[in-house]
């Protein structure tokens, strides 16, 4: 790691440690004062405006004006026009002033702009039935993001891509980079724990207690991506995760934890290892986007993609989010490994296949990352090795950190087009009853059969008939019932999965390791819960409003159209000439905005995973002939000044 990058970690390890420990030492020292001053303030004020009436005239009143929304005030929108001040005095440049790195200037800008109107539902115009602020923010949204798809899509057909130039000194960056880390370090101090954290927390703390993934144990906290589990893991064993349900602290355990899973102690449940985590998430993304910029350009231009990320609205708002910065952070250490020489293929596929294990999306850049380190000599036989190991690796630790969950009929059962001939139940003493079991309907198979079929089929473990009743009033035979046969909810539901498990740990290593896929699959895929979402999805808003058009359809053509268009990126870069890094970043920074227009929330949050191939894209630049694609160009170097000719007589 260069001088540069340690650098950076340095300086942003300690600006978010001063944020993190700073406010919290002083609201605990001055919550008494705090707690007084408010009170007396609102006592003071008219009973129509204290805060038990605050709710009511909110209902009341109209919703704010379009340009309310952009005033700068002490709220989200100041910190829109301080990043859209910041973005254009770094990135806009007056020669020429029609260029490509302007527009990308403005459209940085003005997305900036948009974030803080998507909350807004009052119309846009007087007219009532006309679309509100939110509709045409979260559209204005899908057309910043398709312009990164069309921006990507442009440096990946071009042959010579021309480089920008850092528009401040490195002793200016500096200062502007330590504000930028303080604001993210303020911001990740103050956010309260998201759900996506508190679910990290629980799965962490049950991997830390039995060494096994929740998958199957935490209903609806089960949903979310093994390694973000596995980070909280780490994060608890630092900070002890604790509690205060009741006056007395509790030190969350896996054995109790009934006392810290309901909804009234959730909310009791100390932030400190989830704000660990997101510190340490938000320094790697920081330094891998600084290390791009140093890599591709210069020690100014990393400086200055390491203060846009600071403040860029879309990214600042996913740093209390781990399970949006996870695999953004993978996937930008994966371009930043991709410009290493040596074994940088080798980590750079690492990292992207891990990438996708925390967003499935990620795995469309795959076949361009392959395409472009196979003609690069050795590094695509690095590659190549990345690519089995970390695949070998994910399977062997999804088998062994898996407890295999029961198929579900509204499943994994569903999705193969399996219907179950079998009802499980409880009966008055306990004990577990096998009935024939007749649907309402017959079940139908989703288009991804030829997934979820093969890994049932193989699944043909039976009844253990130890454990069931020795006669039936039907006359079912449990020897002859398959697991996958039955459905069951509730208490039955558990006891019958505790069969099974023991069942699966008795079977061949080949069942164990694809029920342990399956159950992985099942619970991330199609959840029995689904996890809540921050905001209204793009496609869910414009299912609401457009009633008439087949959105689920649009969108399924929008995921074709996306996988079609990695392959089409992959394609030109095995074909197109060796070395130019600007194609590769192109074909990935259009494969991550088709990814993120046809995600389930869409264009309208989540803009981190877009960040690391956007700002890498505003670094990338192709090499002079015969230059190495990572070293400056001549057009890059200052110009050399030499002395002037003499002119000598000879006599």
């Amino acid at each position: 790691m260069s001088h540069f990058i340690r650098m950076s970690v340095w300086i942003s390890v300690l600006a978010v440690s001063a944020a993190f420990w700073t406010p919290c030492r002083c609201m605990a020292q001055d919550a008494p004062v705090f707690e007084e001053a408010r009170v007396n303030e609102e006592l003071a004020l008219p009973k129509s405006l204290r805060a038990d009436n605050i709710g009511v005239i909110a209902e009341t009143e109209p919703a704010p004006a379009l340009w309310q929304d952009l005033a700068p005030e002490f709220s989200p929108a100041t910190l829109t026009w301080i990043a859209v001040v910041v973005i254009l005095v770094l990135m806009l440049q007056t020669k020429p002033i029609l260029s490509w790195h302007n527009l990308d200037a403005l459209m940085l800008a003005l997305t900036a702009l948009i974030f803080p109107l998507r909350d807004n539902l009052g119309p846009l115009v007087d007219n009532p039935t006309g679309h509100t602020v939110q509709w045409w923010s979260y559209l204005l949204l899908c057309v910043a993001a398709s312009y990164w798809l069309i921006r990507g899509l442009r440096l990946l057909l071009l042959r010579n891509a021309p480089g920008r130039t850092a528009n401040a000194s490195e002793g200016a960056m500096f200062v502007l980079i330590v504000a930028g880390l303080c604001l993210a370090g303020f911001r990740i101090a103050a956010a309260p724990i998201s759900e996506a954290a508190r679910d990290g927390l629980i799965g962490g703390v049950c991997f830390a207690d039995t060494g096994k993934l929740p998958y199957g144990d935490a209903a609806g906290h089960d949903a979310r991506s093994p390694l973000l589990y596995l980070v909280h893991a780490g994060a608890v064993k630092i900070v002890e995760p604790v509690c205060e349900p009741e006056p007395q602290m509790l030190v969350m355990r896996w054995d109790n934890r009934e006392k810290w899973m309901s909804e009234d102690a959730r909310d009791t449940i100390d932030p400190a290892p989830a704000r660990l985590v997101n510190a340490a998430l938000f320094i790697l993304l920081f330094a891998a986007a600084a290390g791009i910029g140093h890599r591709l350009h210069s020690v100014a231009l990393g400086q200055t993609l390491g203060a846009i990320l600071c403040i860029f609205p879309g990214a600042l708002e996913c740093f209390t989010q781990p399970d949006i910065m996870l695999p953004a952070v993978l996937l930008a250490w994966s371009i930043l490994f991709v410009t290493l020489p040596g074994i940088g293929g080798f980590l750079s596929v690492i990292a992207l296949v891990f990438g996708g294990l925390a967003w499935p999306w990620a795995w469309l850049a795959l076949p361009l990352l392959l395409a472009y380190l196979l003609r690069q000599g050795w590094q695509g036989f690095g590659a190549t090795l990345g690519l089995l190991g970390s695949v070998a690796a994910i399977i062997v630790g999804v088998a062994a950190w898996t407890s295999p969950t029961l198929p579900r009929e509204d499943g994994a059962l569903r999705e193969a087009g399996f219907t179950p001939s079998y009802a499980a139940r409880l009966s008055g003493d306990g004990a577990l009853v096998i009935d024939r079991y007749q649907p309402d309907e017959t079940t139908q198979p989703d288009f991804k059969k030829w997934l979820w079929k093969p890994l049932l089929s193989r699944d043909n473990l039976v009844l253990d008939t130890t454990s069931i009743l020795p006669a039936y009033p039907n006359g079912v035979d449990g020897a002859s019932i398959y697991y996958r046969d039955v459905t069951a909810s509730g208490g039955a539901r558990t006891a019958l999965q505790l069969e099974y498990r023991t069942a699966v740990h008795q079977a061949p290593r080949g069942i164990r390791t694809l029920a342990a896929v399956r159950s992985v699959l099942e619970t991330t895929w199609k959840p029995e819960t689904a996890p809540a979402q921050a905001r209204t999805g793009v496609w869910r808003l414009w299912q609401e409003t457009r009633q008439g058009v087949n959105w689920s359809l649009a969108r399924r053509c929008g995921k074709i159209a996306v996988a079609v268009l990695a392959l089409f990126a992959a394609f030109m870069l095995i074909r197109g000439e060796r070395g130019q890094i600007h194609q590769l970043l192109g074909g990935m920074l259009a494969v991550c905005a088709g990814s993120l227009l046809i995600s389930f929330s869409g264009a309208a949050t989540n803009w981190a995973w877009l960040a690391p191939a956007m700002l890498a894209c505003l670094a990338a630049k192709s090499p002079s002939p015969g230059v190495s694609a990572l070293t400056p160009s001549i057009g890059d170097l200052p110009p050399i000044e030499e002395p002037a000719p003499r002119i000598t007589v000879e006599n």
